[in-house]
């Protein structure tokens, strides 16, 4: 942008902005010892007050108070435990998944638990329990689908689901923690401070779906080994369900628990009926849905308008097929508080699950959802062959009205990608300029030269020019910008004072000299 010999310009911007607040990490009670509040020594006597949880993949229902621990004994091995009875478990368990994915009661067809000691598979079939009204048709099996070839290790794995209050009551919101000791002792989790967590040396815990607030958590472990003499190490695996006080205090808090066998790790929830479970126990979803259990619905981008309510989700996918190509993802919001994710499928804070708040860091447009624009883009200038994972959520924590918005995409190969830029550039405010090779993901490759009266990282303003002295006044909608650009003689040694007033809305002023000011919140 020119500007007289001899004389620094400073240029500022005027935009109504409403700062948002950083979306909210589930709360956790802090300094708890998780076992502590049953930490009797696990003696036989002990252990037969617990109740028995056998690997038949059969589910139960159970509650546990707040701030106590509820204890479940679960054998090491599999035995000689029958696939038929596994397989008519998990179609059960099929037909509960209805719950993570707001299905209804699930009619589940087993086609086979897992592979037992004879090598075969069990048919059976039942039906889960649900809520939120209509059917989903379960398919039991968990394990079997595994890929990978040759014979696997085998695991025993406890799962659980449907999170509620007494009375299903929803609007209760808690996160227990799933533990699953491998040594027959009480197990025992601390949380710092920092919410880091210290797990004993034989206690293994869902951390991911925990932590993210999943309506599931599923661990793993490897069927114990027989010794020398006969035996296995540890006879039985000790469970530990933990429900926080500082999330429901006083409260029975209800779940479903299973305990089941597979030939490699288990999926979560039998992939809600709907997918394969394989290899290290990750779900391959069919077309249309998604997530670590398949319990997540997922649209292709479309045209046209849509609404999504407070608090909630909306899920979506891109398939990149050719190598180096640009991926340019666009979200146009007219309402709500809206937050553009996208992450590769094996990326993020829950590989090959849908994004979540903890990948707000890493995989959203932070400076469009802090700044409420109207217009959030995210822009990969160089991606491999896979699957893009795309998701917006309408935040709650400080507007709460149904969001509305356009979701739009572009995929350019090679070259083509050096004359795509977010929002053409405001055209005809401005152009798309190529910036030497093409970049790799995260790298800008292009840039938008904006004209004369325009100004903006997309040219999404107007621009003005103003003397010392010269009022301006104007009127701004939400999520727009301007900018006014005025001179001054840097000679001059004076102090300079920029007045800003404002009537309604929440604007903000930002000013930076010799280049247009960035707001990043």
């Amino acid at each position: 942008m020119a500007r007289r010999p001899g004389h620094s310009g400073l240029i500022c911007f005027l935009t109504a902005v409403y700062v948002s607040s950083l979306l909210p990490s589930p709360s956790l009670a802090t300094n708890a010892d998780y076992a502590n509040q049953d930490s009797v020594t696990p003696t036989d006597k002990w252990k037969e007050s617990k109740p028995l949880l056998p690997i038949t993949g059969e589910a139960r229902n159970a509650t546990v108070r707040s701030g106590l621990t509820a204890f479940f004994r679960v054998p090491s091995t599999c035995g000689a435990a029958s696939g038929a009875a596994s397989g008519a478990a998990s179609g059960a368990a099929s037909g509960a998944a209805g719950v993570a994915a707001g299905g209804g009661d699930g009619s589940g067809a087993g086609t086979g638990g897992w592979w037992n000691a004879g090598g075969d598979t069990g048919a059976g079939g039942n039906t889960g329990p649900g809520t939120g009204g209509g059917w989903n048709t379960g398919v039991g099996g968990s394990g079997d689908a595994n890929a990978g070839g040759g014979q696997q290790q085998r695991y025993v794995n406890v799962e659980i689901w449907g999170l509620f209050a007494p009375g299903n009551d929803t609007s209760v919101f808690y996160l227990p923690m799933l533990m699953l000791n491998s040594a027959g002792e009480v197990p025992t989790v601390l949380v710092t401070n920092t919410l880091q967590y210290r797990l004993d040396d034989h206690t293994s815990i869902d951390y991911p779906n925990f932590r993210s607030g999943q309506p599931y958590q599923l661990v793993s472990v490897p069927e114990a080994v027989p010794v020398a003499n006969g035996s296995v190490n540890a006879t039985e695996l000790i469970v530990g369900i933990f429900s926080d006080s500082y999330i429901a205090e006083g409260q029975d808090l209800g779940f479903s628990i299973r305990a089941f066998c597979s030939q490699g790790r288990g999926c979560p929830l039998n992939c809600s009926g709907r997918g394969q479970c394989g290899q290290g126990g990750v779900c391959q979803c069919p077309k249309g849905w998604g997530g670590t259990a398949c319990a997540d619905v997922v649209h292709e981008i479309q045209s046209g308008v849509q609404t999504l309510a407070p608090g909630q989700w909306a899920f979506f996918q891109i398939q990149v097929t050719q190598p180096q190509t640009k991926l340019l993802l666009q979200m146009e919001r007219s309402a709500g508080d809206l937050v553009l994710f996208a992450k590769r499928q094996e990326q993020g804070f829950l590989p090959f699950g849908m994004p979540t708040v903890f990948d707000f860091n890493d995989f959203a447009d932070m400076d469009s959802f802090r700044q409420r624009l109207d217009r959030h883009q995210i822009v990969w200038n160089r991606t491999e062959p896979g699957t893009v994972l795309v998701a917006v959520l309408n935040n709650d924590v400080d507007l709460r009205e149904t969001g509305t918005f356009r979701l739009s995409y572009k995929l350019a190969v090679g070259n083509e990608g050096r004359g795509v830029c977010p929002w053409d550039c405001g055209w005809p405010s401005g152009f798309c300029q190529a910036l030497g090779d093409v970049g790799v993901e995260g790298e800008a490759a292009t840039q938008c030269v904006c004209n004369p009266d325009s100004a903006g990282i997309f040219c999404q303003g107007g621009l003005q020019t103003a003397g010392i002295n010269e009022p301006m006044k104007g009127v701004l909608a939400p999520g727009h910008w301007t900018y006014v650009q005025f001179t001054f003689d840097p000679n001059t040694n004076r102090q300079i004072v920029i007045s800003f007033t404002r009537k309604g809305g929440q604007a903000s002023l930002v000013a930076r000299q010799g280049a247009v000011p960035l707001f990043t919140g």
